[in-house]
């Protein structure tokens, strides 16, 4: 079975069909994960707060994320496949006025406190509709334009994936979200962890969460792009490997959707000093608004 690939301006298009199509299409990259240890180590180290004023109000910011604002971009987001109608995700927040329990996962680029977290929220708030962020772990602002801010998620500095799979049977048994985010894989690159093998972890880790909360939707994304070219072929392959298992879940019926936030980081070709910060690995402030531009593509559309 032939299987097709595409991107579409921010949010993932996968199906096993010829006919999945998009206005643009830009793969994300073939190249094979090599195992090299003499690469630079790439391990999460910690970076300055972002300012969010900053980036919420970066120029440019809604053309470029192509932000979710008609009907015919709903219908994209809540099936996920183009229209192709494979994945059909119903009702998946709570009604209005209960906020919908979203629990964003990962490594230290979903704990950095004013981070995309807070771009995502206020583009909820922008657009009056409610979300709350549900996890074991809490920092961040205390309120977002005079609204308080909810701060908790599973993000953890350093984790790579078989880490976070150590620990979201218990996140999702305390708290139980209806959507949760995944961006995680970042440091099995950095760590050059099994690398050939880390989209498999992935699959296990979808599996896992699908176990535990099987009409969760997931929300999964390629990884951000690192600033070292040996690394960053890595994450290409990465995130075509987690692209073919996402795609597969998906023609398999489970709910899920996928986001290309590398896809709209490498848009900009200042990606390296406008959108990463200066210890090539984190997002910038502008990088972050990016990023919860992107994520709010395909979660606005669900909320209420």
């Amino acid at each position: 079975m032939n299987l097709n690939i595409r991107w579409a301006t921010g949010l993932f298009c996968a199906c096993l069909l010829p006919s999945c199509s998009s206005s643009s299409d830009t793969p994300i990259g073939t190249d094979s994960v090599a195992d090299d240890a003499a690469a630079p180590a790439v391990r999460e180290a910690s970076t300055p707060v972002v300012d969010v004023d900053a980036a919420a109000a970066h120029p440019g910011t809604d053309a470029m994320l192509g932000v979710a604002t008609d009907s015919s971009d709903a219908s994209d987001a809540r099936d996920g496949l183009s229209n192709d109608g494979q994945v059909q995700l119903g009702d998946v927040c709570p009604p209005a006025p209960q906020p919908c329990p979203i629990m964003p996962v990962g490594d230290s680029i979903t704990w950095i406190p004013e981070g995309y977290r807070v771009v995502e929220f206020r583009l909820s708030l922008m657009a009056k509709k409610s979300l709350t962020y549900v996890g074991s772990q809490i920092n961040g602002p205390t309120m977002v334009d005079g609204v308080p801010y909810p701060q908790q998620h599973e993000g953890y500095p350093g984790y790579e994936i078989n880490q976070i799979a150590g620990l979201i049977d218990k996140a999702l048994d305390d708290y139980h979200p209806r959507v949760v985010q995944l961006l995680i894989g970042t440091n099995d690159i950095g760590g050059n962890d099994d690398l050939a093998h880390a989209p498999d972890r992935y699959g296990k880790l979808l599996d896992q969460i699908f176990a535990r909360e099987p009409n969760a939707t997931i929300i999964g994304s390629t990884i951000t792009p690192l600033v070292d070219s040996t690394n960053n072929a890595r994450v290409m392959a990465y995130n075509e490997g987690i692209a073919r298992v996402i795609a597969t879940q998906m023609a398999a019926g489970r709910r899920l959707l996928m986001v290309d936030i590398y896809g709209a980081f490498v848009a900009n070709p200042n990606y390296k000093t406008e959108y990463i910060g200066p210890d090539g690995v984190h997002p910038s402030a502008p990088g972050f608004a990016v990023m919860g531009g992107v994520w709010y593509k395909a979660l606005g559309p669900l909320l209420h």
